[in-house]
């Protein structure tokens, strides 16, 4: 499943520290939620299920975000 950190509650504190976009970040965290269950139910059946994050996009969307942009480590 393609993905996002944004669903990771561990990065919130260094992408949001002051909360917002809660409905985003929320469905996200759905997501997420949901590759590791499917993963659970078929992991007997030898299908392997993952969640991956492809990465931050630079756009002006998420300009208001330019200094995570280049972090290359989480907390």
């Amino acid at each position: 499943m393609i993905t996002s950190q944004a669903g990771s509650v561990a990065w919130r504190t260094t992408q949001n520290p002051e909360g917002h976009d809660f409905g985003h970040h929320m469905g996200k965290a759905a997501a997420n939620m949901m590759g590791m269950l499917v993963n659970q139910e078929l992991k007997h059946s030898g299908v392997v299920v993952f969640c991956l994050h492809p990465g931050f996009n630079k756009t002006d969307m998420t300009e208001k975000l330019k200094d995570d942009w280049e972090a290359t480590t989480r907390p």
